[in-house]
């Protein structure tokens, strides 16, 4: 996919620094600040370096568990998630991503390029291709007097396989121990937090697939592309193995035109 250097998206701006951080970046991000609760990591200077210099967009943080949202007449990025933002490590960093990236978004008007229509354009072909796939099942067997489960094949498109599958690995997580995952340096919260951006992500490409934003939201004009791109950014800078898993064509075109913003 070509990038055309003279388009809105892609101007270049100056970028000062400070400490190895972007000059754009709110100080509530660093290391030694109290949003990262000492975990060790640091933010990305790339990403923050979209944000127009002569634009900043501000930060306002609450304990309060009222959701996360960029206000645009305000040019203000609220997170208000702090007990999802206690349980996933992986959500404290990739609320960030998604919600500043909506104020790049806003800034460039990357919801209405062509390049986007285009990349999503063949996304939502690939995802409405019929094709014929293993599920699980759960029938009744009257030989054995039980409900037994097993595998059919069933001609279906992809994006329905998805999020059936989707659906189905969210049930099996909610089920199993705490402890599964922390030998293997995630939550429990990590994985249902990513399968619910991947849920979001189908939703705002074939919005009678998925779950998170309301179908009347997805509805308004220009919220399927917005929301779409603001995943766009947590899987380019914060990852989502299991969106890489199960959608691997469109993780990684996602994450190419995120990462060619300059």
């Amino acid at each position: 996919m070509c990038h055309n250097p003279k388009s809105k998206s892609r101007l270049k701006q100056p970028i000062k620094t400070t400490d190895g951080y972007s000059s754009n970046m709110p100080t509530q991000f660093k290391a030694s600040g109290d949003y990262l609760k000492g975990e060790d990591y640091t933010f990305e200077k790339q990403f923050f370096d979209l944000i127009d210099p002569e634009k900043p967009i501000q930060l306002a943080l609450s304990k309060a568990n009222k959701g996360a949202y960029y206000s645009p007449s305000e040019k203000k990025v609220y997170i208000y998630d702090a007990a999802r933002n206690e349980k996933s490590a992986w959500e404290r960093k990739a609320v960030v991503y998604h919600e500043f990236g909506h104020g790049i978004d806003w800034q460039r008007d990357l919801r209405s390029s062509q390049e986007v229509a285009d990349m999503r354009a063949i996304q939502i072909a690939r995802l409405k291709k019929q094709g014929t796939y293993k599920v699980w099942t759960r029938r009744y067997d009257y030989a054995k007097g039980k409900y037994v489960n097993e595998q059919v094949e069933r001609k279906m498109s992809l994006v329905a396989y998805i999020d059936q599958k989707m659906q189905a690995i969210s049930s099996k997580v909610w089920g199993m121990n705490a402890e599964t995952f922390t030998k293997r340096g995630i939550t429990k919260a990590d994985v249902l937090e990513q399968i619910g951006s991947v849920r979001d992500t189908i939703k705002s490409l074939v919005i009678t697939y998925g779950d998170g934003h309301s179908t009347k939201y997805f509805r308004t004009p220009g919220k399927q592309q917005a929301e779409y791109l603001a995943h766009a950014f947590e899987n380019a800078f914060v990852g989502n193995e299991i969106f890489k898993k199960y959608m691997p064509d469109t993780y990684k075109e996602m994450v190419a035109y995120i990462r060619g913003l300059k």
